[in-house]
């Protein structure tokens, strides 16, 4: 740029690229960020917990508790023994899953009200839509803001 003469132009364009990129980051320190850490662990904990409950009825002494308990444990060990280490949008559609067939299958709604696990399922569900409600807040917020100003953005740097 100083070769050329155009330091003053290179400056300003670049000063408005920086504007223009920061428009589209979601910055790793925002709101948002930190509420959706607090609701993953929240879910996190929620599947854990749930996972070791169906644990413990697998050691009942009654059958038919130790069963559904077995019949659980199959289940959800299709999905891996790491489910709450997946990426976010990873965990996120496996928890859907879940408990789409946990209230469909009539087994496993069974095997699940029998072991006394709905409210943790509840929790689960519950927890795993607000983080799904929140994470789009996160990614439209940035596109909001984007809108508003890009164009504008965008003629200063032609004319720059």
């Amino acid at each position: 740029p100083v070769a050329l003469n155009v330091q003053e132009q290179y400056q300003v364009l670049l000063a408005l690229s920086q504007e223009i990129e920061a428009l589209f980051s979601v910055p790793a320190w925002s709101t948002i960020s930190a509420e959706l850490r607090e609701l993953d662990l929240r879910r996190d904990n929620a599947i854990t917990g749930i996972k070791a409950a169906i644990n413990a009825h697998s050691y009942s002494l009654d059958p038919l508790l130790k069963s559904y308990a077995k019949l659980l444990e199959n289940y959800l060990s299709v999905f891996g023994p790491r489910i709450t280490r997946d990426n976010y949008q990873s965990e996120t559609a496996t928890i859907r899953k879940i408990i789409r067939d946990w209230d469909s299958q009539s087994a496993l709604t069974t095997a699940f009200q029998t072991l006394g696990l709905a409210a943790w399922k509840v929790e689960l569900a519950d927890v795993n839509q607000l983080f799904t409600d929140r994470y789009v807040d996160r990614a439209v917020k940035p596109g909001v803001a984007s809108n508003q100003t890009l164009r504008a953005k965008r003629r200063k740097a032609s004319k720059a």
